[in-house]
């Protein structure tokens, strides 16, 4: 049995079916409360309010300055502005406004073909909407600069440590150099050979020192992501208008339509649903190495349809040759998605089947603190897992694995173990610094490690995950995730360099013989 994926036709007539009924509903409504509206409340002059205008430039990378990155930058910093966790910071300064009271107030709208975003925000006064532009750009700078930091720190620690031992490497092939010298055995093979040694250790110190210099300055300031364009916002007063009763009931049904299809239209182009088909999923899904079916039915029988014919089987290939081309190693991948409830378990099950299948002893890790399931899917207690050794290994003892035979031919499991002390989603369970000693671990007993990890945009501990792996696998449901988390994960991936992929799951498939 083999899995043919032909699922953009059907989804872009039902696409276009549903945003036809969407029009002329969206234009029934709109005339009707405009006629309702017109025919019993009367013109009511209100006070003036006020507009604040930012123009906020988004700079961008080397090589990013393209129609394609513009769009892509602007409309998610457009998006950053005006998200909950951004205006969820400036609260404290609204005592008892909410969220919700914040979101009508603030606009923020990409403009066309610039790198220009303009932020707005509302207010009874000049005071006002002045203070909450500021309050939300000030807050977007905020939320990039502390997730920078973050990421900085974890760099720093990674390449200080290194630091050290090319020192060390240094000074001790000095001294060598020092020993021969005395014994005069400078025109000898060995001499020139610890020479040149020395010489690459001396560069490998001036690189790593240059490394850390850079990751120093790029957390300075607001790491050169947004600039105002003018410190002093652009005020708009915004005026009642002369009562046009008669003239709204005559333009109702016109108005109705004319709403109609700027409702389908803004809809079509700002829903937060993943687009499947056209530029549009060019632009937001540009590196899918993998499409994954809908599997139907309870658990149990998904598993069954991945054991018999696992649709992972072209991915994991498609995986190996990527790395045989780019003389890349393939011993770990971390399977995360940007929110939880996407497939990224299912998919790792299935990696996991593929690469067993191909003769590989695969290691199949749970490190899914909040959420672990591997080990009730394989019916396999979790008296002791990864969290369980993680404390010994920072010590710098000797740990065995407490990894366990499953049903299925060489793959085994490392559950998550004791997750007691990890509910808060913002705990580091995984450190960076304990996790990059794993590996070594690992291999000596398997060919292929898979992490079935967290939510990349809810759990701190999945780039630690990915930052030890030499692969990131990226799950997007097909039918539920949205746009806006697509972009922040993939965009967050790439700010810290690290080698992805998207793999689109749960798609309209049939099954043929």
């Amino acid at each position: 049995m083999q899995f043919l994926v032909s699922s953009t036709g059907y989804e872009t007539g039902q696409h276009i079916h549903n945003f036809y009924y969407v029009g002329v509903g969206f234009w029934q409504l709109t005339t009707i409360v405009t006629t309702g509206v017109t025919l019993f409340l009367p013109d009511i002059p209100l006070p003036p309010s006020y507009q604040a205008s930012l123009q906020v430039q988004v700079i961008l990378p080397a090589g990013q300055n393209t129609a394609v990155g513009l769009a892509n930058s602007t409309t998610f910093y457009a998006g950053l502005f005006m998200s909950p966790a951004t205006l969820g910071l400036i609260l404290p300064q609204y005592p008892g406004a909410s969220v919700s009271d914040l979101q009508p107030l603030v606009s923020a709208v990409p403009v066309a073909g610039t790198a220009i975003v303009q932020l707005g925000a509302a207010g009874t006064t000049i005071q006002d909407a002045t203070k909450l532009a500021n309050a939300v750009f000030n807050a977007a700078v905020k939320e990039i600069e502390s997730k920078r930091t973050k990421l900085a720190e974890q760099l720093t620690t990674a390449l200080t440590s290194e630091l050290a031992q090319s020192k060390l490497d240094a000074q001790t092939a000095a001294v060598q150099l020092q020993l021969l010298a005395a014994a005069h055995l400078q025109s000898t093979y060995v001499y020139t050979e610890d020479e040149s040694l020395y010489q690459e250790t001396l560069q490998r110190v001036q690189a790593v020192s240059q490394h850390l210099f850079a990751i120093d300055q790029s957390v300075l300031g607001n790491n050169g992501v947004l600039k105002l364009l003018s410190s002093v916002p652009a005020i708009i007063t915004v005026t009642t208008t002369t009562p046009t009763q008669a003239q709204r009931l005559l333009l109702s049904p016109l108005i109705g339509l004319l709403m109609g299809l700027g409702g389908v239209m803004l809809a079509n182009n700002f829903s937060t649903q993943l687009p499947l088909s056209g530029k549009k999923r060019e632009v937001i899904l540009p590196d899918i190495i993998g499409i994954i079916p809908r599997l139907a039915g309870m658990r149990y029988r998904r598993l069954q349809v991945l054991k018999a014919a696992s649709p992972c089987t072209a991915l994991f290939r498609h995986l190996r040759y990527q790395a045989s081309e780019h003389e890349r190693p393939l011993q770990t991948i971390t399977v995360t998605s940007a929110r939880d409830h996407e497939g990224k378990s299912t998919v790792a099950f299935g990696l996991a089947l593929a690469a067993s299948q191909s003769g590989l002893r695969t290691l199949l890790v749970d490190a899914n603190p909040q959420n672990p399931v591997l080990h009730t899917w394989f019916q396999l207690p979790n008296t002791k897992g990864l969290l369980d050794i993680l404390p010994t290994l920072d010590a710098g003892h000797e740990v065995i694995l407490p990894a366990m035979r499953t049903p299925y031919a060489k793959i085994s499991l490392l559950s998550i173990g004791n997750t007691q002390n990890t509910t808060d989603k913002l705990t580091e369970a995984l450190p960076i610094d304990v996790l990059q000693r794993l590996p070594e671990k690992l291999f000596n007993q398997v060919d292929l490690v898979i992490f079935d990890g967290p939510s990349f945009l809810s759990d701190a501990n999945a780039a630690n995950l990915a930052q030890i792996s030499d692969m990131t696998l990226l799950v997007v449901d097909a039918q539920h995730s949205q746009t806006s988390t697509i972009i922040e994960a993939r965009n967050l991936l790439s700010t810290i360099s690290l080698s992805s992929a998207l793999v689109l799951n749960r798609t309209h498939a049939e099954a043929v013989e």
